[in-house]
């Protein structure tokens, strides 16, 4: 079971690094776009309903305006905006 967990989790990563396609992400192997990537620091707003309506994103963190763009293109079909502020 902890085998295909892992097996599931490195799957996910693999399919983020295409699904962010920013060209100072493209040499990130799986352990960097673990530690680098996903750790990331902001929050979620929802709307009455509770869906997620913006990610608002740490403008301190390095990887943040690299990662608006893409992230936003990404979530753009579920109606999410993707913004840089302090947290």
């Amino acid at each position: 079971m902890v085998m295909l967990l892992g097996t599931l989790a490195h799957t996910v990563i693999v399919w983020a690094r295409r699904w962010l396609t920013a060209p100072k992400l493209t040499h990130y192997g799986i352990l960097r776009m673990v530690r680098d990537v996903f750790h990331l620091s902001g929050f979620l707003v929802r709307d009455a309903s509770n869906s997620i309506t913006r990610i608002v994103l740490n403008c301190a963190a390095p990887l943040a305006p690299v990662l608006c763009e893409p992230l936003g293109a990404l979530l753009a079909s579920a109606h999410v905006a993707v913004n840089l502020d302090k947290t």
